[in-house]
């Protein structure tokens, strides 16, 4: 009998032990789960937050890119091409009109006078950086209202770029496609349409008269 209740106890107190090691589990897995959803919740939170922040930011850089572009002082992409309804390339045939007379397209070399404003464009951007003017618009700023100041090997090799292509930039900017050049070019573009046609069809138009014409059987 004693033998018996001793059993007894034991497996009352085995049981007793694995319902609190039980329970101990399911209240530890509990809290675990409400940790994980907490922090669920305050990432979620976080994470509008910040959408909010980068959306409120995307609207004030695209509220001031439209304040630049009304006025054609919008910054010049890149790697794009610009086209002529671009405000950049307006504002550049306004500056031309005014100052040599006629538009972008009577120049020699539009595209490289474009080119050339988009290249002095973002050096005078980055001189600003460098010297310590920060990010600001250069858009109708000389070099010298760009540059902050300060020496340093890069700052000098920056501004021995930009004087370098304000020089071409003066010469492409003068460089004036005149009228009797475009007569030029068109009588040019005449004979050689004239020739070419002879060429491919009857050339003893032109060069029947020579012996060697038919000793080489050209």
């Amino acid at each position: 009998m004693n033998r018996g209740l001793a059993f007894s106890v034991l497996f009352l107190c085995a049981g007793n032990a694995s319902a609190f090691v039980s329970t101990r589990l399911n209240f530890g897995t509990s809290l675990l789960q409400q940790k994980q959803l907490s922090g669920g919740n305050i990432r979620l939170q976080l994470s509008k937050e910040t959408n909010e922040e980068v959306s409120s930011v995307n609207e004030v850089v695209a509220e001031a890119s439209d304040a630049l572009q009304s006025v054609g002082w919008a910054s010049p992409a890149n790697d794009e091409e610009l086209t002529s309804d671009d405000p950049f390339v307006q504002r550049i045939n306004d500056e031309i009109m005014r100052d040599m007379g006629v538009p972008l397209d009577g120049l020699l070399n539009p595209a490289t006078v474009v080119n050339l404003e988009r290249d002095l464009y973002n050096l005078r951007s980055s001189l600003a950086t460098l010297t310590g003017l920060g990010e600001i618009d250069v858009g109708g700023l000389t070099t010298q209202e760009c540059d902050g100041g300060g020496n340093s090997d890069e700052i000098d090799a920056l501004r021995q770029t930009i004087e370098k292509k304000e020089k071409k930039l003066v010469v492409e900017r003068r460089s004036v496609f005149r009228g009797w050049l475009k007569n030029v070019f068109l009588v040019q573009a005449f004979l050689s349409l004239g020739v070419s046609f002879i060429m491919a069809t009857d050339p003893t138009i032109l060069f029947g008269g020579f012996g060697w014409f038919y000793s080489y059987q050209m």
